[in-house]
Order: structure tokens, then sequence, then C-alpha cells
């Protein structure tokens, strides 16, 4: 039984705020990483602790019931689909990073169909954490375009309602941002609510299939015909914990053919993650390549013995489930009942996970996760006593630890501010938004830039931003990585400042310190 489940009495009464307390959303946020490997690390608690109130609301729970219900393992597979699709960020469009994709253009393209290792079968593509289908379609379109027609595309994703958009193929104009026109132009037709829908030649080009991957059956068995050419997994290892990483990492490794790539997004470029792997720099972009005599019994590379399936050969679609198809009546997920079992059924918390928490309620951070945090306080600390030059170089120590950490990037981006040199705050705070989009005070800070350069419609832009976000909290919150500030304080900052964007010129704005938020209150 868990801490929490003895204390049960306390949690159960009525909440008029309907709140979960502090050590609910630890044992929440360990089970998930546990369940998942999603990170929702205590500065990200209050994203946690809405995505799981809005989840209990579609259940038709209070929070804390559906707390309880998770303890339980009582939830059923609609609502457990519910819980993912909260979860899990969905945030895609077509050609985003468009440098990788160039790279993959010109550094794997020309191998197709003549790479002797494996004979002549297709060029295979595995795009991990496909979302919505955006990733998967531009690299169909551009094999398309290239005339590249012996290729076999997967997409898998965690969340079952983006598959089914996926399927469906049908985007409004959202997913085309920054597209070149020539997509729309090719390869869709207008739809029913201003949405366009994509042909069915570049529909038919790739598979989706339902996958969490941490599974153990997620990827191919190691026959060389079906390992991958190519490996895209974007901006999705920054959701996940340290633990999650390597495993996920390792398996990409294994499911790699000798000399096959490993495409991550820009803010997850980093040879400590890929350690197995050369990195290959072209331009703006960097690809990891398994090397060409790897073996697959290196140091930290599952083995299929340690996934408890079999040596032989067998197709991707048997050994990760089923594809997703369109069915006659409209979009429908198709599971095998070993996936329902192993997946949407499954009890939520496993008898060893409670018997974890039990021993661990606190919810130490891993070691990585802890160095940073320290090196990010003495930074904080160099800050406040106007060490600009040492502050600065302690953030970037703890970025080179932890590369995907907000509060490091945001730290840096107001040291930045402070030592006056505004477009590299500017970049380290898009960095910050980019790890969490719901980042209020990197929203802030952006218009704040954004208003003293001149800018005043993009000004305005990040405050309705950041007005947007604070309407999800009550007045008397803290901002998350505020040191105290609350949302109503905020908001009012905000109001007045959108205020000032629409008709103050900016040279009439004070320069303003944000290195500790409690003076702005």
């Amino acid at each position: 039984m868990s801490q929490l489940k003895m204390n049960q009495a306390n949690l159960g009464r009525p909440s008029k705020t309907n709140r979960l307390p502090e050590a609910a959303l630890a044992e929440l946020s360990h089970w998930i990483a546990h369940e998942f490997g999603l990170h929702f690390p205590r500065e990200r608690w209050h994203h946690l602790e809405r995505e799981i109130s809005a989840a209990a609301a579609d259940a038709g729970f209070d929070a804390v019931a559906y707390f309880h219900k998770l303890l339980a393992r009582n939830l059923n597979s609609e609502d457990h689909e519910a819980l993912i699709q909260r979860l899990t960020v969905a945030e895609t469009y077509f050609f985003r990073e468009a440098p990788s994709l160039e790279a993959y253009v010109e550094l794997a393209l020309p191998k197709i169909g003549v790479d002797p290792m494996k004979g002549a079968g297709p060029h295979r593509i595995w795009s991990a954490g496909c979302a919505s289908g955006e990733e998967p379609y531009s690299i169909a379109m551009l094999l398309h375009k290239s005339r590249r027609f012996d290729v076999e595309i997967l997409g898998t994703d965690l969340n079952a309602y983006s598959l089914r958009k996926a399927v469906a193929g049908i985007y409004t104009d959202w997913s085309f941002r920054g597209t070149p026109p020539w997509v729309k132009q090719a390869h869709f037709r207008t739809a029913a609510n201003n949405a366009w829908e994509l042909a069915e030649q570049i529909k038919k080009m790739v598979t989706f299939v339902h996958m969490n991957l941490l599974d153990d059956c997620a990827g191919p068995s190691p026959s060389p015909e079906l390992l991958f050419d190519v490996i895209f997994c974007r901006n999705v290892l920054m959701y996940f914990t340290p633990e999650a990483i390597t495993r996920m990492v390792a398996r990409f490794y294994q499911c790699l053919a000798p000399e096959g790539w490993l495409v991550v997004g820009v803010t997850e470029t980093s040879q400590h993650l890929f350690p197995e792997f050369e990195p290959v720099h072209l331009r703006n972009a960097t690809l990891y390549r398994k090397p060409a005599h790897a073996s697959a019994a290196k140091s930290g590379v599952l083995h299929e013995r340690d996934r408890g399936g079999s040596s032989s050969d067998k197709s991707i679609k048997t050994k990760i489930g089923p594809p997703l198809v369109r069915g006659v009546d409209g979009i429908s997920v198709h599971f095998s009942k070993a996936q329902m079992a192993s997946s949407h059924t499954r009890p939520l918390m496993a008898p060893h996970t409670r018997t974890l928490i039990k021993k661990h309620p606190s919810m130490p951070l891993p070691p990585k996760q802890a160095d940073t945090a320290s090196i990010l306080t003495l930074a904080r600390q160099k800050a406040g006593e106007a060490d600009l030059h040492s502050a600065l170089a302690l953030c970037e120590q703890a970025l080179r630890a932890d590369r995907i950490t907000v509060a490091g990037h945001y730290l840096r981006a107001l040291i930045l501010q402070e030592l006056d040199l505004p477009a590299e705050a500017t970049r380290a705070l898009h960095q910050s938004i980019y790890l969490e989009p719901e980042f209020v005070l990197g929203h802030f800070a952006l218009g704040n830039l954004a208003l003293r350069a001149g800018r005043r419609k993009e000004s305005r832009k990040h405050f309705e931003n950041v007005l947007f976000l604070l309407a999800h909290y009550r007045a008397e919150d803290t901002v998350p990585h505020s040191e105290g500030l609350s949302v109503g304080r905020l908001r009012e900052i905000a109001i007045g400042a959108a205020q000032q964007a629409a008709k103050v010129p900016a040279a009439g704005l004070p320069r303003g310190n944000f290195l500790n938020t409690r003076d702005t209150q």
C-alpha cells in the first residue's frame, strides 16, 4: 500500500478547490514516469494537475476521486486513452525543422535501392512519436517528389487520438505554417470546414501503429531485412525521463541497420545521449549514424532475450501490432487481443510500482537532474550578487549536462538580458517555450523584449499568450518558476503591458529587471 493510500481519509475529504496535494502529484508523476516514461518534474506539476483535473472531468469525476481511481487500477480503456491524450504533446506541423529533413534527403536518399547491406529490400523508415502524422507524411512527400517508391514508412505514437487524425489525413491551416506552397498544391484537396485532405497516394505510403516506445515489443526483431534505414524521433525525447531516454536510444540502436541514421530534434542533439552513434554535421543539422560494423552486443543495447521475444523472423506488423485502418463508417483503431491486454486493459499500477512509491514517496531527482538543479541554484545566487558572467557560465554548465531544462534556458535568457544581449536572450527564451509551450514567464519575457525593440505586434501576441495561459489558474496561485509571483499580479502586469504595446513607443519603456520576479509585485 502506498504512503498516500495509508492517508486516504485525508485525501478523500471533500475539497472546495478540488486541488491535488503535492504528495498526490508526486505519486502521479512517479507512476506516469514508470508507465509511459513521460517526465513531469516538480516545476511542471501545475501542468500535470491541470491535465489530470481535465481528464477527471472528462471521465465524470473530481480530481481526488480520479486519483483514487488510478490507484485502484479501475480505469477503462476509453478513460485510459483520454488520459494519454491529455498527458502527451501532439504539437507538430508539416516540414517542421526543415534542415534535418534536407540533411536526410542529401545523406540517405541517394542510397535508396543501392545499399548492398540490404540487397533489394525496401528503404525502411520509422517515425517514432509521429503524433498526428505530419512528419511521416512530410517524408512521404519528399520521397514521392524524388520518385523513390521502394520504401516502407512506419509512424507510431502512444496517443491513439492523434493516430486517428493521422489516418484520416485531414488537416487545418495550422499544420501548414511555414510549409512551401507546392505542398498543398501537389498533395492536398480542399475539405469541409476550411480543412485540407491529403491525397490517397501519399496516405498509402505510411502505416500507423499504436505503440508505447517503452513497451518490450516496441520495434522489429533484429533480422537484417527488417532493420530500419532511418529512424526519426524529433522533439520527442525531451518529454521523457533520463531513464526512458536511455532505453529508447538503445532500442533505436538495435532497430537500425548498420550505417542507418537516427534523426532527432535540434534541442536533443547531444553526444551524451547518443554515445554509440557517430554524429554527422551537415550545415544546420546534426544526424547520428550507426557505425558500419556495429554489434548489437554493445553496452546498453537491448537483446531479443531481454524483451521476452522470439528470435524468429517476423514482420513489423506482427511484431508490434496491427496497423490502424480506415473503417467503413469512419476512422477506427484495430488492436489485437494481446495488445489490448498489454496496453489498454492492463493494471494501471503494477505491484512493484506501488512498492517503489512506498519506499520513495518524496521522489528524489535522478542524479543528473539533481546536479543540474544545484548548479542553477548557484547561478541564481551569483545573478543576485550581480556577478552575471559567473552566473552565465554556471547556466551554460547546467545546460551542457541537461539541454532540456526549461529553468536553465529561462535563467540564461534573463542573465543575457541583463548583459544587454537581447538577441541571444530572445533565442534562449524561444528555446524555453519550445521545450514547454505553456511556459508563462517565457512568453512574458519575450513580450517585454519585443516591446523594448519596438516590435509591438509581436509583443502583444506574447502578452495575449500570457493571459490565455493564466486563465487556467486561480488569482491566488503562484506562477511556476516565479519565486512567489501570484497569477493575479502577473495578469495585471500583462494587461498593462499589452495596453502599452498598443499605444506607447518602445523608447519610452523602462528596461526593468526580471531576474527576481518578486521585484515586479
